[in-house]
């Protein structure tokens, strides 16, 4: 099925309305009818419908699920998706590389490396990771022409250590996942966790019950010195100089990174007035604690 390159860098133009191309209308247009009798729902530009559409294989029943799930969570999760401002992100950014890379993979996926920039444990926060993260991932559904072509995240676990791990929460856990498997405005072809360390093994044996199969089973683990593994999937020549790529160091691609946010600073302000009106919902409205329901600390867990 041919997917429409409908995504422009005009920032004025994202909430608007966008001409759908022919083949396309009659499933927008029934989306948009199905939008208008869900009152609690934010309104929807025929131009985010697009991207939702196209990124949920053009079902219009997966995309309904979809735009329940996005809205639901970003509203009632504000600890990732409030207060989304150039300081919050310059602070989370003093201590978190998080970037997207030039190039693509030979069947198109797009790739974003994740990693500490600073190790200081107390300076690790997990939920302004996520804030961080999900950030980043609303710039690249808007701009990458090819999104639904897929991406494939690598997570660097080098400096990462039990202390970091303790600082894990798991409300903070089960959100991220859940945002992650049924919310997120990108189709994941691959989760890869490089410079894994032992404890890796710990961290997916907890969060294992509370993830989809399907999205469990995109996890690929490539100690420091299993990187062939992943060349299999990703070119050595797409990553970051650091990792021996050809691509901008992952200080340089930081700076990068920080403008792209701080270019988009109008545009998560009005995207914050995107969220669910719980009183209009029909049937009984939802709280945080029916979402995602759970609360503790990985503390009181023990790890070998």
């Amino acid at each position: 099925m041919k997917m429409a390159p409908i995504i422009s860098n005009d920032l004025d133009k994202y909430f608007s309305d966008v001409d759908i191309p022919d083949e396309l209308r009659d499933d927008i247009d029934s989306l948009k009818a199905w939008l208008e009798k869900q009152p609690h729902l934010p309104k929807v530009s025929d131009r985010q419908l697009l991207v939702f559409f196209n990124v949920n294989q053009q079902s219009t029943e997966r995309t309904k699920k979809f735009l329940e799930c996005h809205y639901t969570i970003r509203t009632h999760a504000p600890d990732f998706f409030s207060n989304r401002t150039v300081d919050e992100f310059r602070n989370i950014a003093d201590y978190l590389h998080l970037n997207i890379l030039a190039g693509k993979t030979v069947e198109g996926h797009k790739l974003e490396v994740i990693s500490l920039k600073d190790f200081t444990v107390s300076k690790f926060n997990l939920a302004q990771c996520c804030k961080y993260m999900f950030a980043m991932s609303d710039i690249a559904s808007h701009e990458v022409l090819d999104n639904n072509k897929g991406w494939r995240i690598l997570f660097d676990m080098n400096g990462f250590g039990l202390g970091h791990f303790l600082r894990f929460h798991p409300a903070v856990v089960k959100k991220c996942i859940l945002y992650v498997q049924d919310a997120l405005p990108l189709q994941l072809k691959g989760i890869h966790i490089i410079n894994a360390i032992p404890l890796v093994h710990q961290i997916l044996a907890m969060v294992k019950p509370i993830m989809k199969k399907e999205v469990y089973d995109l996890i690929q683990i490539h100690t420091s010195s299993e990187w062939e593994s992943l060349y299999k999937v990703v070119p050595q020549e797409l990553l970051p100089s650091d990792f021996g790529g050809k691509d901008q160091s992952m200080d340089q691609l930081h700076g990068n990174s920080l403008k792209k946010l701080e270019h988009y600073a109008n545009w998560f302000k009005e995207e914050e007035k995107l969220r669910v009106d719980e009183t209009k919902r029909h049937g009984h409205a939802k709280d945080p604690s029916e979402i995602f329901g759970i609360e503790g600390s990985f503390r009181k867990l023990c790890v070998d």
